[in-house]
């Protein structure tokens, strides 16, 4: 997992109570849902990996190439370079043989 830091220092707020996983794509909008509420600090996973033992069929965890897209996208600062994530998620997806779950990550591999 991946900490992205969003906000000057607020209060945390339990993993369990921001859901994190990648239910029908809602993942980044419930991390930006919870930056509005106060937040400063999300898990997300690199390339998605991941997933839920109780969510059958669940494809993963919201993506932190994704989570960080939407962010700088907004002009929010993280400190975090997207495109070494980019490439942490490239190796890893390359060292497990599976396709990677972040959407700006696939976007960027279809431009190549």
């Amino acid at each position: 997992m991946v900490r992205t830091h969003m906000a000057p220092p607020l209060p945390e707020i339990a993993a369990d109570d921001v859901p994190q996983t990648k239910i029908n794509s809602a993942g980044c909008t419930r991390c930006l849902n919870a930056s509005q509420m106060g937040v400063c600090v999300v898990d997300s996973a690199v390339a998605g990996l991941g997933g839920c033992p109780y969510a059958q069929g669940s494809s993963g965890n919201v993506s932190t190439e994704d989570v960080l897209y939407m962010l700088h996208g907004m002009g929010i600062q993280t400190g975090v370079d997207l495109s070494k994530v980019i490439a942490v998620g490239d190796f890893i997806c390359h060292s497990l043989n599976r396709k990677t779950n972040s959407r700006v990550a696939q976007a960027r591999e279809s431009q190549l």
